[in-house]
């Protein structure tokens, strides 16, 4: 009985320890994701945004089709949660954004398990969603969604911090039937210095592109005519 007892005693011991484990873990990520949008007093030495230097950072990777399966995979999610009318229509926008955070980082945990991608922590849901990718940080962002004038959203808007900020914007249609477009965005202040399109629907490589329009032969059908027999 006693051992018992004994067992008990440090088994709720080693619960607290491993809950305390898991606080300070938390506090961690959460320090680092502040001071991931903490102005850089270096800022500078980055140097200059170049479209050409971005585009060979994510060409020989599936960093693309990962955003895209990942904005895609986490909006059908949010359908299938919302589809029997039971829930709050309030709750879809942060359920999408959440949705569509969580799929890329399962797309890029996937596809890319040899490169070292970091992701923000959400533990109470408020948090900015985004993850590192090298010298880029990719913001996820829903088109026409309210920001906070804070002086973090400042110093990305202004690109003050150690590496340049990359904003991932998806769109959806005017009645949330679908995703209409994503795009990746590079702004400095107001300004919008590059943009890119990520299509939407994947061409597959076993589909074969057409140079010039063919001409499709159209063939009649031909009808049976049922005689009638002789009365």
């Amino acid at each position: 009985m006693f051992v018992i007892i004994a067992l008990e005693y440090f088994y709720c011991d080693c619960c607290l320890v491993l809950e305390y484990f898991y606080y300070v873990c938390c506090q961690i990520k959460i320090m680092v994701c502040m001071k991931t949008f903490l102005p850089s007093l270096f800022a500078a030495e980055k140097g200059d945004f170049l479209p050409g230097d971005f585009e060979k950072t994510i060409e020989d990777t599936p960093l693309v089709d990962c955003i895209r399966d990942g904005v895609v995979s986490g909006f059908h999610e949010m359908q299938g949660v919302f589809a029997d009318g039971t829930k709050s229509l309030r709750l879809g926008s942060s359920y999408l954004h959440e949705s569509v955070f969580n799929c890329i980082r399962e797309q890029i945990s996937l596809r890319m398990p040899d490169f070292e991608v970091q992701f923000a922590c959400n533990h109470c849901g408020t948090e900015r969603l985004f993850f590192l990718f090298r010298d880029y940080i990719f913001i996820i962002r829903k088109e026409g969604g309210t920001t906070n004038d804070t002086y973090p959203s400042r110093w990305i808007e202004q690109q003050t911090l150690d590496k340049h900020v990359i904003v991932l914007e998806y769109t959806l249609d005017p009645m949330r039937t679908m995703v209409q477009s994503i795009s990746l965005h590079y702004k400095l202040g107001k300004h919008v210095v590059y943009v890119k399109t990520i299509p939407v629907h994947a061409i597959s490589q076993d589909m074969h592109l057409f140079d010039e329009p063919r001409s499709v032969e159209v063939k009649k059908p031909i009808l049976k005519v049922a005689k009638r027999k002789a009365e």
